[in-house]
């Protein structure tokens, strides 16, 4: 009772600081005027001004402050609350200390943005500047006039007695164009062709020191440098250009200064996809993409993006997990175990040089995906398998470097560590494998979550047990709602050798939790129920089941709903498809509807290939003739609508859960489309969002651009990339569609998002390539859909060349491209004492700022590890214009400013210093700093030295 007192007692004393401060600032304004004299009841036009100006000002005061006393008495109750809790239970509810908080975020308050950090988003793009380029494609015609000789939109004329009186002066600027894997693989190249060009070099560039020599790909620079002898190497060192030129790779890594070009980058940065896709076809041209685009129209296709090739999802699939996920995840892990094993003789076992090799080599062969006919599929069968291979290796590898470095993160004492490759203490769990459980007397298993996020988390967990009857303790030892659903033999029928738990964790930033699997009795399993519906045409059987509750139902006209605390949702009773949210919030309905849609080729002689999509007019709606088998869960943690169609498996899942899991619905789509002839399939969203002809997509995940669908255009010309977003907007709400892989986007009406999923194409589109698109596998797809209402609209603003996500847009969308990493203990007997969580953070960062990477640094001494590793920061623009209450986001703003010593936890920041992004120059003035300071939108690089 003392202290709700004392929280009442504080929190009015800021509010009458608050109000106090109003009254000096009004007090200030009233007073603050020009004194020369003026007649009463007129005003000078300029002080009329000023005072509008500053009523304006006051204004935007008033609101900022009302939100901030609207914070403090949220944040009053939830402390009072908070204490409260702590009395009844005195365990200690912090990170730092290893224990936790309960799974449900009880006390949702009002998420603290600095009004600062609110300024950018108003003022981007406001600058005044000589084009803009949406404004240029409303002027330029695109009639693609035949240009002659070139076909280009322009003739070509000259005067053959133009250059009698003065030569003619042809610049020639040569570079390299060495595809990494195309018509070859990778390998094959170097050893037919790229090598024999780098052998020549150093024999032409001795021969005359005026030559000079350019080379773009470090991939097979790198590759030629570790085959040549100490002769040759001495040799191309001398040539001076050259070198200087080499040494630059991308994101830092050590080339020929440690006689290593380890870890390339091919042109690109691998870590988070700076580059807009669109300039992969720039590479080649010189032109600006939509201009080329549309000038030809053979070669309008989509901008490279990953929905070119039906098979290149398989290493889609592979890059996104693999860059986004498990290469991230184990370098963050591996830096911090290189630090941890230090500490103690004892730990030396740790195989930190192998592990260094593995990541270093995960880093090229994922670097060398980066490739434009790699990325996009535009390359043979074989070689696109290749790739494939290789990246399946490093994902491997990768999964031997997280395991390692999470046991001895988790270790409680760190002098019983031991390594044996061959049995490893952890494993990584796969979906579609189950966790046994071990039902011996005072033995469990042992479940690792690893978040991945630089913010505190709650999320979901799902994996596969051979038994239902299961109980799972939290950290602290305390029972978690645990919902217990069917795995599926076909569309009907319920496996009894695996049972799907799902449970809500809640984990440290960058950090990993521990849960445990025990048995329960059979009356404490919470239960999924099912509703199957069915039509009389398609002969599916439903049987009943021993353990689930299954009703068989008959398609109807009647809606199917789901329901959780933020939304409700209505499917169509016949396809199992969405029609319609309604948001909580503020009782609106909200018609959605998703849909699916084919589109053909046209019977032109050129036809949609490999590079070219021409599409045989606008997408066809797709027809079923029997209503789908449509599969309605039930449960607890989450209930989902699973309906099946020949060609595709469509899910929607709505957690019902507090937080940002429960904010949004996510899709799933599982394409087959290995049996069609020349057609490309398309997942539609149609909305009453009124948003014209206008959508965003974002440029690799780092900002959002406006794009406009133009009907004087082609079809295929309004289609974009879309990296991990697409959204489109009117005055009052904003449809997000948050994707987990790279796929192409349009909007073609009002209101509707459309993205194509899979391509089957049985011709080559004389490109090059030489064979169509035919070696399609199953395609998986995930999103989450969200739905946001905007709380006000700037007209300046919606004309701007520039858009920002909201802060829970930005989350979401970390959250679903860095999905928690589960780990079992492998031991099939009794295991060593281990923490109940490990924290490397004192906190969750800002929300704003992003932990790019931390990345061990190559020593210059061998090829093993140095001692820093390269911390890379993002710091994301974000809108603030909505509704900031209930996000379930854990984190503030703090006007990007980091003290640097409250950064980790338990570790000692020996140095930090800002460098380049490329770890290759530092400035004049370089020091150890004592804060992080960044702009919005910016990305720094520093040198950071642990133990």
């Amino acid at each position: 009772m003392k202290l709700s007192r004392q929280f009442t007692v504080f929190g009015s004393a800021i509010f009458c600081v608050v109000i106090f401060s109003l009254y000096l600032m009004l007090d200030r304004g009233h007073f603050d005027h020009p004194k020369s004299p003026r007649r009463e009841g007129t005003f000078p036009k300029g002080q009329l001004s000023i005072l509008q100006e500053k009523i304006d000002h006051l204004e935007r005061l008033l609101a900022e402050n009302n939100e901030i006393i609207s914070n403090i008495r949220d944040s009053v109750i939830n402390l009072s609350e908070s204490v409260k809790d702590g009395q009844r239970n005195p365990e200690a509810i912090n990170f730092s200390q290893g224990s936790f908080s309960e799974l449900l975020p009880s006390a949702l308050v009002s998420l603290t943005i600095d009004p600062e950090d609110c300024s950018f988003a108003s003022k981007s793009g406001s600058q005044d500047s000589n084009v803009q380029m949406l404004d240029v494609y409303d002027i330029l015609p695109f009639d693609n006039p035949d240009g002659g000789v070139w076909k280009q939109g322009f003739d070509i004329t000259y005067n053959e007695n133009e250059w009698d009186d003065e030569p003619l002066q042809v610049f020639v600027v040569p570079h390299s164009h060495n595809d990494p894997g195309w018509l070859k693989t990778f390998d094959d190249y170097f050893r037919d062709q790229t090598q024999h060009i780098l052998n020549n070099m150093v024999v032409k560039l001795q021969e005359d020191n005026k030559r000079k020599f350019m080379w773009s790909e470090i991939s097979y620079f790198s590759k030629w440098w570790d085959g040549i002898d100490s002769q040759k190497k001495d040799a191309v060192k001398r040539f001076e250009h050259l070198y200087y030129l080499l040494i630059y790779t991308i994101f830092g890594q050590a080339a020929i200064v440690t006689e290593d070009a380890g870890g390339y980058g091919e042109r690109r940065s691998s870590q988070f996809r700076m580059e807009e896709e669109e300039s992969l076809l720039q590479c080649h041209t010189g032109t600006h993409q939509p201009y080329y685009n549309h000038l030809t129209p053979m070669l309008i296709a989509l901008p490279p993006s990953k929905i070119n090739r039906g098979t290149v999802w398989v290493s889609s699939f592979y890059i996104h997990f693999f860059s986004l996920i498990f290469s991230r995840a184990a370098e963050i892990l591996y830096s911090l175990a290189l630090v941890e094993s230090k500490k103690s003789d004892k730990m030396n076992a740790f195989p930190s040089v192998d592990h260094y090799k593995l990541l270093t080599e995960a880093r090229r062969n994922l670097g060398l995906f980066q490739h434009h006919d790699a990325i996009t599929g535009t390359s043979k069968d074989w070689v696109v398998v290749d790739y494939g291979t290789r990246l399946f290796h490093s994902l491997m590898n990768l999964k031997r470097v997280i395991i390692d470095s999470a046991h001895i993160l988790i270790l409680k004492d760190k002098d019983t560590y031991s390594y044996n490759p061959s049995a490893p203490f952890l494993k990584m769990v796969k979906k579609n494998i189950f966790v046994k459980i071990i039902w011996q007397k005072y033995f469990c298993r042992y479940l690792l979550v690893y978040n991945p996020t630089e913010q505190e988390r709650f999320s979901v967990v799902s994996i596969y047990v051979n038994s239902p009857k299961v109980k799972v303790l939290s950290p602290s030892g305390k029972p978690v709602m645990v919902q217990i659903s069917g795995v599926w033999d076909g569309t009907t029928t319920v496996s009894h050798e695996a049972y799907q738990i799902s449970f809500m964790v809640h984990l440290p930033p960058l950090g990993l939790g521990v849960y445990q699997l025990l048995e329960v009795l059979s009356s404490e399993m919470i239960l999924a129920d099912y509703n199957i519906y069915t039509s009389g045409g398609n002969n599916v059987q439903v049987n009943p089941d021993k353990v689930f509750k299954i009703k068989e139902m008959q398609n109807s006209a009647d809606d199917i709903t789901l329901e959780n605390s933020y939304m409700k949702l209505w499917f169509s009773g016949i396809s199992g498809l969405l029609k319609k949210i309604n948001t909580k919030e503020d009782g609106k309905n909200h018609q959605i509807k998703v849909e699916f849609a084919w589109y053909g080729t046209t019977s032109n002689r050129d036809k949609s290939g490999a590079y070219l999509f021409l599409p045989d007019g606008e997408a066809k709606p797709y027809v079923f003739t029997d209503p789908p088998t449509i599969r309605v869960t039930h449960g607890r943690i989450f209930s989902e609508v699973t309906c099946f169609f020949h060609h595709l498996t469509h899910t929607v899942r709505l957690y019902k859960v507090q937080g940002l899991e429960g904010e949004s619905l996510e899709l799933s789509n599982i394409v087959d489309i290995r049996g069609e002839y020349n057609r490309e399939i398309a997942m539609r969203i149609s909305s009453d969002v009124n948003s014209q002809n206008r959508f965003y997509t974002d440029l690799n995940g780092y900002q959002i651009q406006p794009r406009v669908a133009m009907n004087k255009l082609p079809l295929q010309a309004n289609i974009y990339p879309m990296t991990t977003m697409a959204y489109i907007q009117d005055d009052g709400i904003r449809l997000t569609l948050h994707s987990a892989q790279s796929l192409g986007v349009t909007s073609l009406k009002s209101g509707q998002l459309e993205v194509i999923m899979d391509r089957r194409l049985m011709q080559d589109d004389n490109r090059g390539l030489g064979q169509g698109l035919q070696d399609n596998k199953i395609t998986a797809n995930l999103f989450r859909l969200l739905l946001e209402r905007r709380n006000e609209v700037d007209e300046k603003e919606e004309k701007s060349s520039v858009s920002f996500p909201s802060l829970l847009s930005h989350i979401t969308s970390s959250f679903i491209n860095h999905p928690v990493i589960p780990m079992t203990t492998y031991a099939e007997s009794g295991v060593p004492q281990i923490l109940n969580a490990f924290s490397p953070l004192t906190s969750s960062m800002p929300c704003d700022m992003h932990v790019v990477n931390l990345r061990t640094i190559q020593s210059k001494v061998y090829s093993g590890p140095s001692d820093e590793a390269a911390l890379i920061l993002h710091r994301k623009g974000f809108d603030c214009k909505f509704s900031n209450k209930d996000t379930g986001l854990l984190c503030s703003t703090t006007q990007g400013k980091i003290k640097v010593h409250k950064l980790f936890n338990k570790l000692i920041i020996e140095s930090l210093i800002p460098t380049s992004l490329s770890l290759m120059h530092s400035p004049p003035d370089a020091r150890n700093i004592s804060e992080i300071n960044m702009s919005s939108m910016e990305i720094n690089t520093f040198r950071i030295r642990l133990r």
